[in-house]
Protein backbone atom coordinates (compact mmCIF):
# COMPACT_ATOMS: atom_id res chain seq x y z
CA UNK A 1 0.00 0.00 0.00
CA UNK A 2 1.03 3.58 -0.74
CA UNK A 3 1.16 4.63 2.73
CA UNK A 4 3.70 1.87 4.19
CA UNK A 5 6.64 3.04 6.28
CA UNK A 6 9.55 1.77 8.49
CA UNK A 7 7.79 1.56 10.86
CA UNK A 8 4.86 -1.19 9.62
CA UNK A 9 7.86 -3.59 9.14
CA UNK A 10 7.68 -4.75 12.83
CA UNK A 11 4.32 -4.50 13.21
CA UNK A 12 1.17 -6.88 12.16
CA UNK A 13 1.39 -5.29 8.74
CA UNK A 14 3.87 -7.45 7.49
CA UNK A 15 1.86 -10.82 8.84
CA UNK A 16 0.11 -12.62 5.65
CA UNK A 17 -2.04 -15.44 4.89
CA UNK A 18 0.05 -19.11 5.74
CA UNK A 19 -0.53 -20.52 2.47
CA UNK A 20 2.46 -23.10 2.65
CA UNK A 21 0.22 -25.09 4.62
CA UNK A 22 -2.29 -25.52 2.08
CA UNK A 23 0.40 -25.66 -0.64
CA UNK A 24 1.67 -28.55 1.40
CA UNK A 25 -1.63 -30.64 1.04
CA UNK A 26 -1.68 -30.01 -2.62
CA UNK A 27 1.51 -30.77 -3.15
CA UNK A 28 1.16 -34.63 -0.92
CA UNK A 29 -2.12 -34.98 -2.99
CA UNK A 30 -0.04 -34.96 -5.91
CA UNK A 31 3.13 -36.49 -5.54
CA UNK A 32 2.74 -37.76 -2.07
CA UNK A 33 2.75 -41.38 -1.14
CA UNK A 34 2.79 -41.29 2.90
CA UNK A 35 -0.37 -40.70 4.84
CA UNK A 36 -0.70 -37.47 5.58
CA UNK A 37 0.13 -37.34 9.65
CA UNK A 38 3.25 -38.88 8.51
CA UNK A 39 5.01 -35.98 7.00
CA UNK A 40 4.68 -34.39 10.69
CA UNK A 41 6.21 -36.71 12.45
CA UNK A 42 9.71 -35.43 12.81
CA UNK A 43 8.44 -31.75 13.33
CA UNK A 44 6.38 -33.13 15.89
CA UNK A 45 9.14 -34.65 17.82
CA UNK A 46 11.68 -31.83 17.79
CA UNK A 47 8.64 -29.69 19.29
CA UNK A 48 7.42 -31.70 21.92
CA UNK A 49 10.77 -33.49 22.70
CA UNK A 50 12.99 -30.04 21.79
CA UNK A 51 16.80 -29.89 20.27
CA UNK A 52 19.94 -28.33 21.48
CA UNK A 53 20.31 -25.24 20.12
CA UNK A 54 23.56 -24.74 18.85
CA UNK A 55 26.07 -21.85 18.10
CA UNK A 56 24.45 -20.64 14.43
CA UNK A 57 21.04 -21.03 15.57
CA UNK A 58 21.74 -18.59 18.84
CA UNK A 59 23.20 -16.37 16.38
CA UNK A 60 19.98 -15.53 15.01
CA UNK A 61 17.84 -15.70 17.80
CA UNK A 62 20.70 -12.90 19.64
CA UNK A 63 20.16 -10.59 16.57
CA UNK A 64 16.37 -11.34 16.69
CA UNK A 65 16.32 -11.21 20.58
CA UNK A 66 13.97 -7.87 21.15
CA UNK A 67 11.34 -9.73 18.52
CA UNK A 68 11.41 -12.45 20.26
CA UNK A 69 10.08 -11.32 23.54
CA UNK A 70 7.71 -8.69 22.45
CA UNK A 71 4.65 -11.17 23.04
CA UNK A 72 4.18 -13.37 26.42
CA UNK A 73 4.29 -15.88 23.51
CA UNK A 74 7.42 -15.69 22.53
CA UNK A 75 8.94 -14.73 25.63
CA UNK A 76 7.42 -18.20 26.58
CA UNK A 77 9.41 -19.52 23.83
CA UNK A 78 12.77 -18.04 24.38
CA UNK A 79 12.83 -16.49 27.89
CA UNK A 80 11.31 -19.32 29.48
CA UNK A 81 13.17 -18.69 33.17
CA UNK A 82 13.15 -14.98 32.27
CA UNK A 83 16.42 -15.27 30.17
CA UNK A 84 17.58 -15.73 26.61
CA UNK A 85 18.27 -19.61 25.92
CA UNK A 86 22.01 -19.90 24.91
CA UNK A 87 24.26 -22.41 22.83
CA UNK A 88 23.71 -25.96 24.62
CA UNK A 89 19.86 -25.40 25.94
CA UNK A 90 17.48 -27.39 24.86
CA UNK A 91 14.79 -25.65 22.85
CA UNK A 92 11.26 -26.67 23.48
CA UNK A 93 8.17 -25.50 21.83
CA UNK A 94 4.86 -26.76 23.26
CA UNK A 95 2.25 -24.55 21.34
CA UNK A 96 3.71 -26.04 18.36
CA UNK A 97 3.30 -29.67 19.02
CA UNK A 98 -0.33 -28.87 19.54
CA UNK A 99 -0.86 -27.22 16.56
CA UNK A 100 1.17 -29.80 14.48
CA UNK A 101 -1.27 -32.47 16.15
CA UNK A 102 -3.72 -30.79 15.14
CA UNK A 103 -2.75 -30.31 11.31
CA UNK A 104 -2.39 -34.24 11.66
CA UNK A 105 -5.77 -34.83 12.95
CA UNK A 106 -7.82 -32.83 10.90
CA UNK A 107 -6.43 -32.63 7.12
CA UNK A 108 -9.64 -30.60 5.68
CA UNK A 109 -7.38 -27.33 7.01
CA UNK A 110 -11.08 -26.27 7.90
CA UNK A 111 -9.87 -25.20 11.43
CA UNK A 112 -6.95 -23.34 9.98
CA UNK A 113 -7.98 -21.13 7.27
CA UNK A 114 -11.76 -20.57 8.23
CA UNK A 115 -12.24 -21.80 12.25
CA UNK A 116 -10.27 -21.50 15.42
CA UNK A 117 -6.84 -20.92 14.30
CA UNK A 118 -7.78 -18.24 11.74
CA UNK A 119 -10.17 -16.31 14.00
CA UNK A 120 -7.19 -16.13 16.47
CA UNK A 121 -4.22 -15.37 14.15
CA UNK A 122 -6.55 -12.28 12.48
CA UNK A 123 -7.20 -10.90 16.02
CA UNK A 124 -3.58 -11.09 17.06
CA UNK A 125 -2.44 -9.67 13.55
CA UNK A 126 -5.21 -6.67 13.48
CA UNK A 127 -4.38 -5.84 17.30
CA UNK A 128 -0.88 -5.22 15.73
CA UNK A 129 -1.65 -2.50 13.12
CA UNK A 130 -2.18 -5.51 10.69
CA UNK A 131 -5.25 -5.58 8.09
CA UNK A 132 -5.56 -9.37 7.32
CA UNK A 133 -8.86 -9.98 7.46
CA UNK A 134 -10.52 -13.31 7.68
CA UNK A 135 -11.47 -13.21 3.86
CA UNK A 136 -8.17 -13.06 3.27
CA UNK A 137 -7.87 -16.48 5.28
CA UNK A 138 -10.65 -18.14 3.87
CA UNK A 139 -9.25 -17.55 0.21
CA UNK A 140 -5.91 -18.91 1.32
CA UNK A 141 -7.40 -22.05 1.50
CA UNK A 142 -9.69 -21.89 -1.56
CA UNK A 143 -7.10 -20.85 -4.21
CA UNK A 144 -4.75 -22.91 -3.95
CA UNK A 145 -1.68 -22.31 -6.73
CA UNK A 146 -4.00 -21.00 -8.94
CA UNK A 147 -2.51 -17.86 -10.92
CA UNK A 148 0.68 -18.52 -9.37
CA UNK A 149 4.39 -18.73 -11.95
CA UNK A 150 7.03 -20.94 -10.15
CA UNK A 151 9.97 -19.98 -10.16
CA UNK A 152 12.81 -22.45 -10.94
CA UNK A 153 16.80 -22.87 -10.03
CA UNK A 154 19.34 -25.34 -11.00
CA UNK A 155 21.93 -26.91 -8.99
CA UNK A 156 23.59 -29.65 -10.85
CA UNK A 157 21.09 -32.15 -12.06
CA UNK A 158 17.92 -30.80 -10.32
CA UNK A 159 15.58 -28.24 -10.42
CA UNK A 160 14.62 -26.29 -7.57
CA UNK A 161 10.80 -25.40 -7.55
CA UNK A 162 10.90 -22.42 -4.54
CA UNK A 163 9.59 -18.65 -4.27
CA UNK A 164 13.89 -17.61 -3.73
CA UNK A 165 14.75 -20.92 -6.01
CA UNK A 166 17.91 -18.62 -7.46
CA UNK A 167 19.05 -17.91 -3.88
CA UNK A 168 18.48 -21.65 -2.51
CA UNK A 169 20.68 -22.89 -5.72
CA UNK A 170 23.26 -20.22 -5.45
CA UNK A 171 23.81 -21.23 -1.51
CA UNK A 172 24.21 -24.68 -2.52
CA UNK A 173 26.97 -23.63 -5.11
CA UNK A 174 28.79 -21.74 -2.66
CA UNK A 175 28.25 -24.19 0.25
CA UNK A 176 29.74 -26.81 -1.94
CA UNK A 177 32.64 -24.33 -3.97
CA UNK A 178 33.83 -23.29 -0.33
CA UNK A 179 34.29 -26.99 0.67
CA UNK A 180 31.80 -26.28 3.88
CA UNK A 181 31.23 -29.70 5.44
CA UNK A 182 35.32 -30.25 5.57
CA UNK A 183 35.34 -27.55 8.09
CA UNK A 184 33.00 -29.02 11.20
CA UNK A 185 29.67 -28.32 12.26
CA UNK A 186 30.02 -25.03 13.38
CA UNK A 187 29.23 -25.30 17.08
CA UNK A 188 32.65 -26.95 17.20
CA UNK A 189 34.42 -24.41 14.57
CA UNK A 190 34.09 -20.81 14.59
CA UNK A 191 35.43 -20.68 11.60
CA UNK A 192 32.81 -22.68 9.75
CA UNK A 193 30.47 -20.57 11.70
CA UNK A 194 32.32 -16.99 10.06
CA UNK A 195 31.83 -18.88 6.41
CA UNK A 196 28.04 -19.26 6.73
CA UNK A 197 27.29 -15.97 7.95
CA UNK A 198 30.02 -14.92 4.92
CA UNK A 199 27.91 -16.81 2.59
CA UNK A 200 24.43 -15.35 3.45
CA UNK A 201 25.72 -12.02 3.05
CA UNK A 202 27.29 -12.40 -0.26
CA UNK A 203 23.81 -14.88 -1.45
CA UNK A 204 21.85 -11.86 -0.07
CA UNK A 205 23.58 -9.18 -1.41
CA UNK A 206 23.99 -10.95 -5.05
Amino acid sequence: PGDWDEAGINSGRTACVPRWLRGAQIALRERGRLPWADHFEHALALAEEGFVIDATLWGWVFEYRLKLGRFPEGQATWYPDGHLLNPGDVLRQPALARSIRQIQADPSLEWFYRGDFAERYVACVTADGGRLTLEDMEAGLEAGFAGQTPSVGRYREYDIHSPDAFIVALALAAVEAGDLRGYGPAAENPETLYLEMRLIEEIWHE
